[in-house]
């Protein structure tokens, strides 16, 4: 590759990028392109005055590295002797120079839209070591192999280009049915403030976690529920959730959860598998054209539509969470009526808790009476929590 810098006799100045197995031909098509000069009336010569022949190659010119190259316009006779330039009669009183350079003016004025922005500088006669005409190079060669890797990219893998959905799967808090986003990227699990109001659990949102998440973007946290029930095609699994002020998915079951639940993204057979149960992703024909869903709708089917929103960001806790000691306010799990189990029994329940966490009396009742007195239950909320 050789940088050309082609200077007319009116002082434009044009810069090509040439392969020295080009021909002249190719670099006259080019400069008439700039300029306007037909090529059949452009003479190119070197600096050391060798004309160019048009059928020769570049390598046959001995033009291996960054070369000057002087254009100028064909001049022939008419009757009378006079000598014109590109069949123009030149003012009277001009000489042939400033009649050529008159001519080149004004005929440079008419495409100076359509020229290099090198060309318009009205300045010395650009050097290929000048930075700017370096900046102006490395430009095209980045452009080109952008363009080449595009092109391959389409040829050998144009499913890279499809839209790929988001995985959804079908899922209800408090008899409310959501469709909740399944997203790794998402260090926690969140639902936004309408869900949350819709499915009843505002009343339990501890806004001494209060705070700010960020991923792609950045949004409010009001609080975190500690603890409810999820229902994922009839497996009941305890979820903690942080509540959004504005967010737009139903519910994102984060990192936390899959971790906490040893979630399995199972891509070949379209499914998000929990604890043996294979729940099925949602096919993208049932998605808005977007692939996110609209706001929540009750069983009932009572809940009004809404627009389809657009996708939010992943959120990644930021900020430091401040450190609840203990476990307070109501559960909303859905847990076996606690008349079953006799005072005794709870209270030999609470002592084996106590004995196995060392937690004290107040934080085991309340994880007994979320977990139906059920002390496994307990215990996996939490060492979970």
């Amino acid at each position: 590759m050789v940088l050309l810098t082609c200077v007319c006799s009116g002082g434009e100045v044009y810069n090509f990028v040439l392969e020295v197995t080009s021909t002249v031909e190719e670099l006259s098509v080019l400069i008439e392109v700039e300029s306007g000069i037909p090529m059949d009336q452009q003479v190119l010569t070197t600096p050391n005055g060798v004309e160019l022949c048009n059928e020769k190659t570049l390598k046959d010119h001995n033009i291996t590295s960054d070369t000057r190259i002087e254009v100028r316009r064909k001049q022939h006779k008419r009757e009378g002797g006079d000598t014109v330039d590109g069949g123009r009669t030149p003012h009277p009183g001009m000489s042939l120079r400033e009649a050529e350079s008159r001519i080149m003016e004004l005929f440079s004025a008419g495409s100076e839209a359509n020229q290099h922005p090198l060309s318009r500088q009205a300045q010395p006669v650009a050097h290929e070591t000048d930075s700017s005409v370096q900046d102006l190079l490395y430009e095209e060669i980045q452009a080109r192999n952008i363009d080449e890797n595009l092109a391959t990219a389409l040829e050998y893998v144009p499913e890279a280009f499809a839209t790929v959905d988001l995985l959804f799967v079908d899922c209800e808090i408090n008899k409310v049915k959501l469709r909740a986003l399944v997203d790794c990227g998402a260090q926690i699990s969140v639902v936004g403030a309408k869900t949350a109001e819709l499915c009843g659990l505002m009343r339990l949102v501890d806004k001494r976690l209060s705070g700010v998440v960020r991923g792609v973007g950045e949004e409010k946290t009001l609080g975190r529920v500690h603890l409810t029930q999820l229902n994922l095609s009839g497996l009941f699994i305890p979820i903690s959730l942080y509540v959004l002020e504005q967010q737009h998915v139903d519910l994102i079951i984060g990192l936390d959860q899959l971790r906490r639940h040893c979630m399995i993204v199972d891509l070949k057979e379209q499914c998000l598998r929990v604890a043996g149960v294979a729940i099925p992703f949602i096919p993208s024909s049932e998605l808005r054209d977007d692939g996110l869903q609209i706001s929540p709708q009750p069983t009932s089917g009572s809940a009004e539509d809404t627009s389809a929103a657009r996708e939010a960001p992943s959120p990644v806790v930021t900020e430091a969470l401040p450190v609840v000691e203990g476990v307070s306010g109501t559960f909303t799990a859905e847990a076996p009526a606690s008349s079953d189990m006799s005072t005794p029994q709870k209270e030999r329940a609470i002592e084996s808790l106590m004995a196995l966490t060392g937690a004290e009396r107040e934080v085991v009742v309340t994880l007994l009476e979320a977990a139906g007195w059920d002390p496994d239950v307990a215990m996996t909320i939490l060492m979970g929590d």
